[in-house]
């Protein structure tokens, strides 16, 4: 049978049928292969011990003026040399943003809604990352200047914390319906259990 032009070719029906009797259709259909989880190495256990090595160096410094700014430094240095890679999620309001977040790490950690909802950015890390010096918390919400790449300095993020506690104070301070942080806080670190944030944050 011959072909108009421009008319898209026709699936030989006869010809597929027969291939499906035969248990052939794999031929022409091949099927998908299955949908499997992301194999996540842990990363986080050796850049935990570099943090700590880091941490031991600085503390054994003597006091005074000149070796607290050295200290700051080398501080800020570990912290962006000993950092994982960062997976931003952006979008504009409304767009599910914090759902999508749940879905990767697994489980209900941010507040999601069918409204705007979350009003800051919030920082997710993998709760072995938490410092003993933040004790328990999941979750501390910091004043607008407050700057991500030195979370991990005490005298900086205590001296900018606005409150801390369970994730429950990102509603209330990150949050269009919680309302306490509208026009003080700036951002937010989430200590949270996901496989994903050994790998990332």
């Amino acid at each position: 049978m011959r072909r108009r032009r421009g008319e898209a070719p026709r699936t030989n029906e006869a010809f597929l049928n027969l291939l499906a009797a035969a248990g052939l259709t794999a031929v022409v259909e091949p099927p998908l292969p299955p949908i499997a989880p992301l194999a996540m190495g842990d990363h986080l256990g050796p850049l935990l011990r570099r943090r700590e090595a880091w941490a031991t160096l600085v503390e054994g410094m003597p006091g005074g003026a000149f070796a607290a700014r050295l200290r700051g430094r080398l501080e800020r240095l570990a912290a962006s040399a000993l950092a994982k890679p960062v997976l931003a999620v952006l979008g504009q309001s409304d767009a599910g943003k914090s759902r999508l977040i749940n879905a990767f790490l697994g489980a209900e950690w941010l507040t999601a809604s069918w409204t705007p909802t979350t009003t800051i950015p919030v920082f997710i890390k993998h709760r072995r990352e938490r410092p003993a010096w933040m004790g328990e918390d999941e979750a501390w919400v910091f004043g607008g200047d407050w700057d991500p790449s030195r979370w991990l300095e005490r005298e900086y993020a205590q001296s900018r914390k606005l409150a801390g506690g369970d994730r429950q104070v990102l509603y209330q301070w990150g949050t269009r319906q919680g309302g306490r942080g509208l026009g003080m806080a700036g951002a937010a670190i989430l200590f949270a259990q996901s496989d994903l944030l050994l790998t990332c944050d």
